[in-house]
């Protein structure tokens, strides 16, 4: 029984480091490429938003998810990006965040998403994570300093 546990166990350190290993390798050859294509959409998509209001931005953010029929984790990623770039940099609306729960209720913010994606006619996995960008950006001090009297819309300035 021991000698089985031994067993066992390496074979679990072993697919571990084997994994682990591979995971690196990868980074290694295709890491820069993801996060200059992460900037990329980030960038575009602010300056979509400079043109577009919040409700814009969300309305395009949906078209591309729903144009692209070979939804994967980096596309998923890339229009999340994009949809983050565009709100920061669009006008906001007056009315944009109502019904929108909280970022902190976490079950009504998943509800919500949920009912988002289900109105626009999509179940994948990825369009809560699309949907859930409109809960931390209406939640977020960015929007409140949009919605402020005298304030220009545009990015943040990061610094």
């Amino acid at each position: 029984m021991v000698k089985l546990l031994v067993i066992l166990a390496a074979i679990a350190v072993g697919g571990t480091l084997l994994i682990g290993g591979g995971a690196w390798y990868w980074w290694t050859q295709h890491g820069t490429e993801y996060l200059e294509s992460g900037k990329t959409a980030i960038m575009e998509g602010e300056a979509s938003g400079r043109a577009l209001d919040e409700g814009g931005c969300m309305a395009q953010a949906i078209e591309r998810h729903k144009a692209d029929w070979n939804r994967t984790l980096a596309s998923a990623i890339r229009n999340n990006l994009w949809l983050n770039g565009c709100l920061d940099a669009s006008r906001a609306q007056d009315k944009f965040c109502d019904g929108v729960p909280s970022n902190d209720d976490v079950m009504a913010a998943a509800l919500w998403a949920a009912s988002a994606c289900a109105n626009q006619g999509l179940a994948d996995s990825y369009c809560g994570n699309l949907m859930s960008n409109a809960v931390k950006y209406c939640s977020s001090p960015a929007r409140a300093e949009k919605l402020r009297p005298g304030t220009l819309p545009g990015p943040a300035i990061k610094s």
